[in-house]
Formats: structure tokens, sequence, C-alpha cells
């Protein structure tokens, strides 16, 4: 069996690889890929798992692989980009949500097996998916304006630094404000939740911020 530790790098590369390809098609490409890590961060975002021996969700990938996409758009367009971005991330969310929940309204009949799947995934509580949606709402445009900042202050240099910097601060905010109005009450503990998920998002932050400067450099010489 494949360490999650080792699937988390390849998701990390693969994100970075897909929202670099999804620049070379176009802003609309990017745009598209802001709202899917969206929309799979909140469906997603139940299922639990074991990284470097902390009891984690496995969306953190997404979620920082949208504010890195989001940055990549503002880097590479203009801030109206990354804003209307966010707006269409939010609706794309918003929407699967509600057109899920109008899916299991269908009675299924004798040869189905899958609805008791479709309702685990896609009926969760509904405070942890509004808590999601409204949360990263506003982390993603701390993100934007904090980046905007960031890039004036450091002249458009440094475009690694420029990522983990904006993602670390906005991730903080993120990961406090959503554990609480959240999780709390569910877990057992929201500080432990708090620390093991800022520790795995702080190695996604620095791995994911070095492969997008590489690729930024690649892409900037040629």
């Amino acid at each position: 069996m494949i360490p999650n530790e080792l699937i988390l790098l390849i998701h990390s590369a693969l994100v970075v690889a897909l929202v670099f390809m999804a620049l070379r098609i176009g802003k609309t490409a990017l745009t598209c890929f802001v709202a899917l890590f969206g929309v799979l961060a909140n469906l997603l975002i139940l299922k639990q798992v074991d990284l470097f021996g902390l009891h984690v969700t496995c969306t953190d990938v997404f979620m920082i692989g949208q504010l890195f996409a989001l940055n990549v758009l503002q880097e590479y367009y203009d801030a109206q980009a990354a804003k209307d971005a966010i707006s269409i991330s939010v609706f794309a969310s918003v929407s699967t949500v509600a057109l899920g929940l109008i899916h299991l309204m269908y009675a299924q009949n004798e040869f189905d097996s899958t609805h008791g799947f479709y309702v685990a995934i896609l009926t969760p509580i509904p405070r942890i998916m509004l808590a999601s949606i409204a949360v990263d709402f506003v982390t993603a445009h701390l993100e934007r304006f904090v980046y905007a900042k960031l890039s004036v202050s450091f002249n458009k240099r440094f475009f690694g630094l420029r990522n983990a910097l904006t993602m670390g601060f906005s991730q903080v905010f993120d990961t406090v404000v959503f554990s609480y109005a959240g999780l709390y009450g569910i877990v057992q503990s929201v500080p432990h939740i708090i620390i093991a998920s800022l520790i795995v998002k702080g190695v996604l932050i620095t791995g994911i911020s070095l492969l997008g400067s590489a690729t930024h450099a690649a892409l900037t010489k040629k």
C-alpha cells in the first residue's frame, strides 16, 4: 500500500501541474480550476486520514490548490479576474449542494445499490457545509488582498515567497475560524484539529510554493 505521505506529495505535484496547464489554456480554464477545487474541497471534506501521525481530512490539498490557482490567476491576469473566480467558485459550491440534495429526492428502484453511498456523501451536516463555503469565500478574498499588497511590496519578484506568505496567513485564519464555526461540539478537541491541520497545511504550502516557484521561473525564461 502506498503511504499517505507519498500520495500527498504526488497529489500536490499534480495540483501544481494542472494549475499551470490550465494557465496555458487560458484564464477561463484557470477560473474553472478555482471553482473545481472549491467544489472538491467541500464535497470530500468528511474523509479522514492519517498524515505524519496526525488525524486530518485529505482535502487540504484542494484548499491550498484553490488559493494557489487564485494567486496564479492574479499574477498572470489581474485582481478582477481573481474576484470573478471567487464568486464563480462559491456559486459552484452552493449549486453542488442544492443539486445534490435534489438528486437524493428521487426514489431509487429495486435495482439500485448506490443510493446509500450518495446519501452519505451528499448530505453531510449542513452546518459543516455552510461554514466551509462561507469561510472559504472570506479566505479567498483575504488571500487575494494580501497577495496584491505583497506583489506591490516585492515588485512582483519572489513568486514562491509571496505565495507561501499569503497562503500561510490566510490558512491560519481559515483553519481557526472554520474549526470553531463548523466543528465545535462535533469533534473531541478543536485545538488538536487546528494544530494538526496547520502542520499539514504548512507542509503543503511549502511544497506547493517551491514547485510553483520552479514552474513559474521555467515559464518566465521561455
